[in-house]
């Protein structure tokens, strides 16, 4: 007797609702069953997933009952429902075969002949077809929603839809001419999403306090918001209201863009603490920023905390905070310490991540001994005749000989101690300098002459020096 999976699929909500659902599949799957003496092993069913994928939850579990010998058979109402893409069905159902599973479409009959293999060849291929030109017209209609300056997508913050009709929320309005005119007079995206939490301001979804750096982002570059509609990379006039003056619109779009190029600015702390843009978290990778705190006795002090394990960001969990003014100290005092001999924990070389010209000559070498013995097989072969492969053979040679002498001659590469060497000479010569500025910002730019980064760990941190 058959033991038989029914699948069935549907790959948007919308078509659950239809007489295409996944309860009338699964209703005539069992039917069939029954008029056919098939027992059944189990149902499964996806919902709202596109069939040109194979990761589906239900799908993959009934490939793994498949594999493991549960069951003879896969019953599907169309084979468009076991997949719509023909690279897919066919490798999924190859590989049922080896496992002796068939499967078959109570809808589709397929005979075991060649015209059955043709068919259902055909059908997987109508299966895509449908897909492919379903998404033409999607695009087809995408394209003239915009032509007629329709919204799209998912309403923007500010807006709400009624009856097909786009209005403008007033009260959200207000809070993005507060967001963009904050933008303008120097505040970064950080500092606005903290004053839209401490204000208790709701979110697009009404949430008290769950304003993050990246939607004050989306808000400061949406062009909406001066009735402009941008789709595929063109810009349409939109049929809605406008709610921002386009002169402060582009403004702040001149100001973020000239922010991302330069990266210029970094607050106030910038010009006070001289490891800034130095100072990395060891943990995620992260750059280090400063932010004001106070010991038991009220005392101010600034510290060095990781960017990311912000309450307003929380993608790193090493929320230790370090001491500002100490960590500084204690970075000069190791330099100076340094220079009175102390040995040097981590040096990267300025062109580590370049190839050295020693090994690019091997490498080369390796490609031609290859070319030769390609271009001696394809002789062999009667490719090539004896005139034609001796010409390829002195050539390949000639360029051998060239690189083998470039390779004889490559500098060894430095031992550690020529390395510390190098790097106190370098650390002495910037450290006369260094003592006597008194900006944190030229600070920082000698200690860029021969530090690479600072990575700060929980129990340690470490210089990674230029040499």
């Amino acid at each position: 007797m058959l033991k038989a999976a029914l699948y069935a699929r549907v790959s948007s909500e919308e078509q659950a609702k239809r007489e295409n659902s996944i309860p009338a599949q699964l209703r005539a799957l069992r039917e069939y069953c029954q008029k056919n003496n098939i027992e059944i092993f189990k149902e499964y069913k996806d919902e709202g997933i596109t069939g040109q994928i194979s990761k589906r939850p239900a799908f993959q579990q009934m490939l793994s009952a498949a594999f493991s010998g549960k069951i003879n058979v896969i019953l599907v109402h169309k084979f468009d429902r076991f997949a719509r893409k023909v690279e897919l069905s066919r490798s999924v159902k190859n590989s049922l075969q080896a496992a002796k599973v068939n499967v078959v479409s109570i809808t589709e009959p397929i005979e075991d002949s060649p015209m059955g293999f043709f068919m259902e060849g055909l059908y997987e291929l109508m299966a895509e077809y449908y897909v492919r030109n379903l998404s033409a017209e999607v695009f087809k209609g995408m394209n003239e929603r915009a032509l007629k300056g329709k919204h799209m997508g998912q309403m923007p913050y500010g807006y709400y839809c009624k009856d097909g009709n786009v209005y403008v929320n007033e009260t959200q309005a207000e809070v993005i001419h507060k967001i963009y005119r904050f933008y303008d007079d120097g505040w970064g995206h950080m500092k606005i999403a903290k004053w839209l939490n401490e204000s208790k301001i709701p979110t697009y979804k009404g949430i008290i306090g769950g304003w993050r750096t990246f939607q004050v982002k989306q808000i400061l570059k949406n062009s909406k918001y001066i009735g402009e509609n941008l789709w595929n990379g063109t810009v349409y006039p939109a049929d809605f209201p406008a709610i921002l003056e386009p002169a402060l619109f582009h403004r702040v779009q001149e100001k973020s863009n000239l922010m991302t190029r330069t990266h210029t600015y970094r607050g106030n702390n910038y010009t006070k603490h001289h490891l800034l843009g130095l100072l990395y978290c060891g943990e995620c990778g992260s750059i280090m920023r400063v932010k004001p705190n106070q010991d038991w006795q009220r005392r101010k002090f600034d510290t060095y905390t990781c960017r990311d394990a912000s309450q307003y960001r929380g993608d790193c969990r090493f929320t230790k905070i370090f001491d500002a003014a100490k960590l500084e100290s204690e970075v000069d005092a190791y330099l100076r310490s340094v220079l009175a001999g102390a040995p040097i924990s981590l040096i990267v070389s300025k062109d580590a991540e370049k190839v050295k010209p020693a090994d690019a000559s091997k490498s080369q070498i390796e490609k031609i001994n290859a070319e030769l013995k390609r271009a001696k097989d394809a002789y062999l072969s009667g490719v090539f005749d004896l005139d034609e492969y001796r010409e390829i053979r002195q050539g390949l040679e000639k360029n051998k000989k060239i690189l083998e002498a470039k390779t004889e001659d490559a500098p060894a590469p430095l031992q550690a101690n020529e390395k510390e060497d190098i790097l106190r000479k370098k650390i002495k010569s910037a450290w006369d300098l260094y003592k006597n500025v008194q900006t944190a910002e030229e600070k920082r730019t000698i200690l860029k002459t021969f530090i690479h980064k600072i990575l700060i760990y929980r129990d340690r941190w470490e210089i990674v020096f230029y040499i």
